[in-house]
């Protein structure tokens, strides 16, 4: 792959992101809007969610009283999930991208790039995984992973 072409595939994998968190902050205002209205006003409802941010809805999910026990823990556990995915999301988000081109770098081979959060700009670099900061060839971010630093693969 060429540079530009591995610019692009890390910003595909941005915009996935991006899209996917649409649909689940989509679904969780769709939950909160039929849970907070006892009519069917949608217009309404879609007002008032449209000017909450995730943390609001969040916190909102949160305070409902759920019944029974068995469908409150499946409910907390959802909504930790949804918590999880955002976190993760603002680190990808947040940050900077800078490709690493090496000295003997050619146009054909595959470019690694520096995921660096924004609010970590002015912290010393760490060339590993476990740190702050990560480097992530563009042909090998993971498909999965536990760690809320790598970018999920389509």
């Amino acid at each position: 792959m060429t540079f530009f072409n591995d610019e692009i595939e890390v910003a595909s994998y941005l915009g996935r992101l991006v899209m996917s968190f649409n649909d689940l902050e989509v679904a969780i205002g769709g939950a909160l809007m039929r849970v907070l209205l006892k009519e069917d006003d949608e217009y309404v409802g879609a007002v008032f969610v449209a000017n909450l941010n995730f943390s609001q809805r969040f916190a909102v999910m949160r305070a409902l009283t759920i019944e029974p026990p068995k469908i409150r823990e499946e409910f907390e556990l959802l909504l930790n999930q949804a918590k999880d995915i955002n976190g993760r999301r603002n680190n990808y988000l947040h940050a900077e991208y800078s490709p690493i081109l090496t000295d003997d770098y050619t146009p054909n081979q595959p470019v690694t790039f520096l995921h660096q959060r924004l609010r970590d700009y002015s912290k010393k670099l760490h060339r590993h995984d476990e740190g702050d900061f990560q480097i992530h060839p563009a042909t090998k971010i993971p498909r999965s992973s536990q760690t809320s630093r790598r970018m999920p693969r389509h």
